[in-house]
């Protein structure tokens, strides 16, 4: 389960990136194309939050199971990987970008680094041997998760 689970998300993952990587056509301006990416940004962000509030929330409910933690983590994971390629097709464009969109790119990259960082964490966690659903840290990383797209969310409302 676990394997299937891993390679669905890295042929995702190649999907996204070749998918970003092609320009679209008839995409507009560089100034319309870094709106609809904080935009996509701010979505992902917004579909992290709600899978980390309900990992937190899980860690309070007796009979969960770890194929419940999983599916929150396999809902977590996509959105984190096209913040991630945003992001650097928004570094990529920073020369062209208005000063307020490149003030909001260098503030969101510690929120997206955030991300990554608790999203690692709760990886770490879910694939230990003997897991303990309900270890203090296990939520500690949840709700760190959910600030961090918090943060991203309120950053990329900005623009």
């Amino acid at each position: 389960m676990r394997y299937k689970a891993i390679t669905l998300i890295a042929i995702f993952a190649g999907a996204l990136i070749a998918q970003t990587a092609s320009p679209r056509p008839g995409a507009g301006s560089e100034a319309n194309e870094a709106a609809r990416l904080l935009k996509a940004i701010r979505a992902d962000a917004e579909q992290i939050q709600s899978s980390a509030d309900k990992l937190e929330r899980l860690a309070q409910v007796r009979d969960t199971n770890w194929q419940n933690y999983d599916q929150q983590w396999n809902a977590i994971k996509p959105p984190q990987e096209r913040i991630d390629l945003a992001t650097q097709r928004l570094e990529r464009m920073k020369a062209s970008l208005t000063p307020a969109k490149r003030q909001t790119l260098d503030q969101s990259k510690q929120d997206v680094e955030a991300i990554a960082g608790a999203t690692h964490d709760l990886w770490i966690r879910l694939g230990q041997s003997k897991i303990d659903l309900k270890a203090p840290a296990f939520n500690a990383d949840a709700r760190s998760l959910g600030k961090a797209a918090r943060d991203l969310i309120q950053t990329t409302s900005a623009t």
